[in-house]
């Protein structure tokens, strides 16, 4: 999240994540996790982000979810940030990790890119020469085309969409996500294929929404620059449920206004569900939400590293936050998304 800082008092969420029973316009609803039902398990899948090439982090998570969690999950998703710096050495050295773990992990891994892609800490802003070689080493890493992309896992649509250019003179901050034209056609197009209403689909980008989390609304506020007109699309789609990564928040703050989930966007009633996957690297504090930002309040929580793991039903989406130093789930972090009677045994 470096470049990204809060400075002013943090506004309060008017919605507050994790209230049982916010009833959603397509029969969706959210609860606090609750399994007791006798739900089918169709697929899991976890999500990291901000892992900022901490080899000896991912592996341990990787290690955790194999063996304290599900050893046959279906997917991996990388939401950004899986370099501290766009350098090859960076990408090499994840890449062995990966291939170390080759055994424990899904045939299914999904590389996203972040902001800290865009960097080298030698050099300040870039040209547009210098973030077009930051993007070709990323889509290499990835085995993309475009930082926008998709595929199937198991029947579920699994959506990418990332940042073309960050840190050049005509963005607003050093960590700005760009989405032209073309990517934002694309995204619309790609929610319509093979569409079944109240059917879970899973998008995914690095950075958050403006306006949604706590940390999305003082100097991190337009965090993608076609903000707008993402919100737009998506407000199409209730099923959706958006997973971010880049603000670090770690994801034990039991504050209503802190929290990592929402059931949809402050202000509005229904819509799709949002997610933040805290940090395997470095999850981080922003102390008293009541109290103004400095420097100092934003502090490493030592020791910790955080993503997570979503179990797919067929009635219900379960996401839970994991601790992946200790091998516990996160006690608060645990929620669902109900597709109530919208594809019950289709």
């Amino acid at each position: 999240m470096k470049g990204c800082k809060l400075k002013k008092k943090v506004q309060a969420l008017i919605c507050m994540a994790g209230i049982c029973g916010v009833v959603l316009n397509t029969g969706l609803s959210v609860h606090a996790a609750d399994n007791t039902s006798d739900s089918r398990l169709r697929m899991s899948f976890a999500v990291m982000s901000d892992v900022h090439n901490d080899d000896v982090k991912f592996d341990k998570a990787l290690k955790d979810i194999h063996n304290n969690i599900d050893p046959n999950y279906s997917a991996l998703v990388l939401n950004g940030d899986i370099a501290d710096e766009g350098k090859q050495s960076e990408y090499n050295n994840i890449n062995m990790v990966l291939k170390n773990d080759a055994g424990i992990i899904p045939k299914t891994v999904i590389k996203n890119i972040g902001n800290h892609e865009f960097y080298d800490y030698s050099k300040g802003e870039n040209t547009e020469d210098d973030s077009n070689q930051f993007l070709a080493l990323s889509l290499n890493f990835e085995g993309q085309v475009h930082p926008y992309h998709d595929t199937w896992v198991n029947g579920y649509h699994f959506i990418s969409l990332g940042s073309e250019k960050t840190y050049t003179k005509d963005m607003r901050d050093d960590c700005q996500a760009y989405l032209s034209d073309a990517q934002l056609n694309w995204f619309k197009n790609a929610l319509t294929k093979n569409y079944r209403k109240g059917k879970p689909i899973f998008v995914f980008i690095h950075q958050p929404l403006d306006h949604s989390f706590f940390t999305t609304y003082d100097d991190c506020t337009q965090a993608i620059q076609q903000d707008a007109e993402v919100k737009a699309i998506l407000a199409n789609y209730p099923e959706i449920i958006l997973f971010s990564g880049h603000t670090h928040y770690y994801l034990n703050d039991k504050d209503p206004n802190k929290k990592n989930f929402l059931p949809h966007l402050p202000g509005v009633d229904k819509g799709f569900a949002m997610v933040d996957s805290s940090s395997v690297h470095r999850p981080v504090n922003y102390g008293n939400s009541g109290a103004p930002y400095t420097p100092d309040k934003e502090k490493d929580v030592i020791g910790l590293s955080q993503g997570l793991f979503v179990q797919v039903y067929n009635d219900k989406v379960v996401i839970k936050g994991r601790e992946f130093s200790n091998s516990t789930w996160i006690d608060g972090a645990n929620f669902v998304v109900n597709y109530d009677n919208q594809y019950l045994n289709q």
